[in-house]
């Protein structure tokens, strides 16, 4: 809008969506102050307004306002006159060049409800995860770097997500952890255990004398699941059937890896390993699973947003005992590795 004026632009103002040809109280203020309307953009009639008289506004500009005027919002279902000239006066029209579509609208609006009001529904279109897991499967790589291609070219097999996470560090490592799924700084930054919980294992790693560069990590679910709320996105636990479909991507990827150790951070981790719920606490420390025919020795613990999650008075303690098991995680490895 500012190109080609003398004035500045001086006001956005977001009209609401119920408004039925976007005409309010916000744009007769403007049009009483003397400011031109140039245009509206957006699913909520983004206006700008520039207070300078017609002659100074360039013909381009002229010509992307009349472009606008046909963009114009209508809810033919929720014509209403009285509360139209309520809300903007007619002598306040000649200022605003949309209202010459007003007519219009309103000529047609009956027909277009009724077209509406036919038109048969869609349903929206749903994920067919078991589909995807099979196309991939289909495709049989024959390395991770393989493997990872068809995950970054596959739709997500859980709701949202920015790109799939894959898993992280070297083929033949020691020791693999495998965690529930991607946060949201994985989810932007592409890379696992990068967020709080990340940062917390890595100082637990450290403590008992795990390398992460040396270790593999990933997760059993390589999208991460959210619910938005206002601007940000809360974390959702997968569901049992949404572990399932990522467990083909998880078992090939081990099988690349080959780790001689797997540890399972978590009860989702210890599903996507075992196939079937396990309680954490009965269960933690060295275990076998038993779906992969003793490939690796396996070994159970808590994931670290547990510990987050927990009060203040309780975190030291069980930080130190999550601590003890990656130690006796770093022994057992340096048996395997003997």
């Amino acid at each position: 809008v500012a190109p080609g004026t003398r004035g500045s632009v001086r006001r956005m103002m977001a009209l609401s969506s119920s408004s039925e040809v976007g005409s309010c109280s916000a744009m007769a203020a403007t049009a009483r102050a003397g400011w031109r309307f140039v245009g509206i953009c957006g699913s909520l009639s983004i206006i700008a307004a520039v207070r300078a008289p017609a002659a100074r506004i360039r013909p381009g500009i002229a010509a992307v306002s009349g472009m606008l005027c046909q963009y114009f919002l209508v809810n033919p279902a929720r014509t209403n006159l009285r509360a139209m000239r309520a809300e903007m006066p007619k002598k306040y029209w000649h200022n605003m060049p949309e209202t010459a579509a007003i007519p219009g609208l309103i000529r047609a609006a009956g027909a277009r409800t009724a077209a509406m009001i036919e038109r048969e529904p869609q349903m929206p279109t749903k994920r067919q995860p078991a589909r995807a897991v099979a196309a991939m499967a289909e495709q049989d790589p024959t390395s991770l770097d393989e493997l990872n291609a068809i995950i970054r070219r596959t739709e997500p097999l859980v709701p949202g997500a920015t790109q799939a996470v894959l898993g992280e560090g070297p083929v033949g490592a020691t020791v693999a952890f495998v965690g529930e799924q991607p946060g949201d700084q994985e989810d932007r930054q592409g890379r696992p255990f990068v967020g709080p919980a990340g940062q917390l294992l890595a100082r637990a790693m450290a403590e008992a004398g795990l390398v992460r560069g040396e270790a593999y990590l990933t997760n059993a679910v390589k999208h991460f699941k959210f619910e938005e709320r206002g601007k940000r996105r809360i974390h959702q636990k997968p569901t049992a059937g949404e572990v399932s479909h990522y467990r083909w991507w998880l078992d090939r990827e081990l099988e690349f890896v080959a780790p001689k150790l797997v540890v399972a951070l978590g009860a989702t981790a210890v599903l996507a390993l075992t196939g079937k719920a396990v309680p954490i606490t009965r269960a933690r420390g060295p275990f076998r699973f038993e779906r992969f025919d003793n490939r690796f020795q396996g070994f159970i613990t808590v994931h670290p947003s547990y510990l987050l999650r927990l009060p203040d008075e309780a975190k030291a303690e069980a930080y130190a005992q999550f601590v003890d098991d990656l130690r006796r995680v770093e022994a057992l490895a340096q048996e395997l590795a003997a």
